[in-house]
């Protein structure tokens, strides 16, 4: 059902939350926003057809594939169209997923109402929004939805959850341990010894394994290249990503696309 007490709005958000008992969904003031709680695809694309919107807003509670498709259908048919996804559950396989569908901005609930109205209003006042988006090249930035002041309840354990947490969301991202203990409002030293105590690795070592790992899942993908790969997991240098996958894997990333290529013709023909 569409709702809308604005006669422009700006932003369509669309409810996706499955849970029998989800919350009344509030928009917070400040966004010029319309609702649509997701009940009939056919009218949601309708909707969208008529290009009333300069964003949309996808909010999810737990997604299932039959929500996400809906998102990734608006994507194809609206690619000009700048996508926020907003979820009570993560995880990096839905991060990744929003990463190649290639959504504006990420939030993982509880997010702040100010974070997700400046992301709103980055995105209406940016005159070259349709320029970003159709080459996509634009800046994504995902958020983090537990904040510092919530360290004290867990102590050193959660300091490195966090952290860790913020890794897997942001890998794709320049970021640097130096990031991570400012946002998490500890030193440098400090988060630096909890990751060894608790890790057993380093800050980049455990940087460039969530790198690796969602590298390997987008080379499932014949049609994307290495260099695109190298760009969307965070490496700006492909020689220098290629010596890190190989000294992670013992093989080049032309060498492991092989071995998969391989090895799901081996699965077909088994199948067969």
């Amino acid at each position: 059902m569409y709702q809308s007490s604005k006669a422009s709005p700006d932003v369509l958000w669309i409810d996706l939350r499955a849970g029998r008992n989800k919350r009344k969904l509030t928009v917070p003031d400040g966004i010029n926003a319309a609702t649509f709680d997701g009940t009939l695809e056919s009218e949601l694309f309708a909707l969208l057809a008529r290009g009333l919107f300069k964003a949309l807003i996808f909010h999810y509670d737990a997604p299932t594939s039959t929500g996400l498709r809906i998102l990734e259908k608006a994507k194809a048919c609206y690619p000009s169209l700048p996508i926020i996804l907003v979820t009570e559950a993560h995880s990096e396989a839905l991060a990744i997923w929003a990463l190649r569908t290639r959504v504006w901005d990420y939030f993982v609930e509880p997010v702040g109402s100010e974070e997700l109205i400046g992301a709103i209003h980055k995105i209406i006042n940016s005159d070259s929004v349709d320029v970003a988006q159709s080459s996509g090249k634009h800046e994504q930035i995902t958020r983090l939805s537990a904040r510092p002041n919530h360290l004290a309840r867990g102590g050193r354990r959660d300091i490195v959850t966090l952290a860790k947490a913020y890794i897997e969301q942001n890998f794709h991202r320049d970021i640097s341990q130096k990031d991570v203990a400012a946002h998490l409002n500890v030193s440098y030293a400090h988060l630096s010894r909890l990751f060894k105590q608790q890790c057993g690795c380093n800050f980049n070592q455990f940087l460039w394994n969530a790198r690796i790992a969602a590298a390997k899942t987008l080379m499932l993908d014949g049609d994307v290249s290495v260099t695109a790969i190298c760009y969307e997991v965070g490496c700006s240098d492909p020689g220098y990503f290629a010596t890190k996958f190989r000294s992670e894997t013992n093989m080049t990333p032309t060498e492991y696309r092989a071995q998969v290529a391989r090895s799901q013709l081996a699965d077909l023909a088994i199948a067969v």
